[in-house]
């Protein structure tokens, strides 16, 4: 009798492993279907994607497909200049990254957005402007610069005077058609910002824009006046004394041209801001000094300033009558 119990547990024992190995089976099975159903799906659906933004009817083929807003100031021709885009191009190939990078590096556009609309198709870019605040003059000159979002160098220009904002950027003053109606033309002048394009560099690149103008001066952003820029405006817009025009035409000296008359800092550093604090307290130097003689101020050592005054000539001396 009890031979036979163990038989028979013996027996449902192997029935309920082969059971349970033929469900396994089968689990595995249906999630292989499943896997194979959804890639497949997503394939389908990603083909017919692809097949249907390529249809002309869902290409970009014309500028007035791109909608820009945001900018009161500066013209919208100039940033379109700026898009890294040829027509007719799919919907699905634009990579609005591209074109919101190429925008905030080249042009005074800040908080970018970029969206691709797929009823009707087109590109619709949101922009925030960013206001000149100075300005720079380079007869006939065409910047030269590089963007991160395009392989070829970007040309700017051919344009005399350039407007300049608070990182660095510059534009031709024809980018702002609105400058002086309702918007104020800014009063600070940069002088020595652009460089001359390396020769190297000029003799390497292949730029179109330089074929068609061939008497343009190229020049280029230098990076480190840029960056200087950068950590100096913001100390000169805050400072009590009226700043003219910055100047970084002599090498490793930073020049002002002040209400005081010219200052010089020597070369920039992080005591730009303790300079101009110095020369703060100088303000009251025309009460002493006619402004007229004075030559220069040097801040180089802030502790100690220097003014350096205008040779005044000795009167003639009178003759003795004999």
């Amino acid at each position: 009798m009890a031979d036979a119990d163990a038989g028979t547990y013996s027996d449902t024992r192997v029935v309920s492993m082969l059971d349970r190995r033929r469900q396994l089976k089968r689990q595995r099975r249906n999630q292989f279907l499943k896997k194979t159903w959804r890639t497949t799906a997503i394939l389908s659906f990603t083909l017919g994607l692809g097949w249907l933004f390529n249809k002309p009817g869902w290409q970009i083929k014309k500028a007035s497909q791109v909608e820009i807003s945001g900018n009161s100031q500066l013209s919208t021709q100039t940033l379109e200049t700026f898009l890294p885009l040829t027509f007719p191009t799919s919907l699905l190939r634009v990579r609005p990254a591209d074109i919101k990078a190429m925008l905030e590096q080249n042009t005074h556009a800040d908080q970018v957005l970029v969206y691709r609309q797929l009823f009707p198709p087109r590109i619709i870019v949101r922009i925030q402007e960013r206001p000149p605040v100075a300005l720079t003059t380079c007869t006939n000159c065409l910047l030269v610069s590089q963007s991160s979002a395009s392989a070829q160098p970007i040309t700017i220009g051919p344009a005399d005077q350039w407007l300049i904002d608070d990182r660095g950027i510059a534009l031709p003053y024809a980018s702002y058609p609105k400058l002086g109606q309702t918007l104020k033309a800014p009063d600070l002048v940069l002088s020595g910002y652009f460089k001359p394009l390396e020769a190297q560099r000029a003799k390497a690149i292949s730029l179109k824009n330089v074929a068609k103008q061939p008497t343009s001066t190229l020049v280029a952003l230098d990076s480190s006046t840029q960056n200087e820029w950068q950590a100096l405006y913001l100390p000169l817009r805050r400072s009590p004394v009226k700043i003219q025009q910055v100047d970084w035409q002599k090498n490793n000296n930073l020049n002002l041209k002040t209400d005081l008359g010219v200052v010089q800092f020597g070369p920039f550093s992080n005591r730009f801001s303790e300079q101009l604090k110095a020369l703060d307290r100088m303000r009251a130097l025309p009460q002493t000094v006619d402004a007229k003689n004075i030559k220069f101020i040097n801040l180089e050592n802030p502790k100690n300033p220097v003014v350096e005054l205008n040779k005044v000539p000795s009167p003639p001396k009178l003759q003795e009558n004999p």
